[in-house]
């Protein structure tokens, strides 16, 4: 979860937040497809707990922004 917001903050600042949210949308989306399909390398229970960490961790930044924005 430190690298995800580690690469967030530095696309909020070289890019935008609209580039770091677009950032999180495709992430948070290939993340949850390799945890469901369970394919390599989330097959291993390890890794997948780690991409599932970085899924709530974008999709916590995701929902801030949204109710930030509003």
């Amino acid at each position: 979860m430190a690298c995800e917001s580690r690469r967030i903050r530095f696309l909020e600042r070289s890019r935008g937040t609209a580039a770091a949210r677009e950032f999180a949308m495709r992430t948070r989306t290939g993340y949850r497809s390799a945890v469901l399909r369970r394919s390599a390398p989330a097959a291993e229970v390890v890794f997948r707990l780690r991409l599932l960490g970085s899924y709530c961790y974008l999709k916590r930044y995701l929902d801030f922004g949204a109710s930030a924005a509003s």
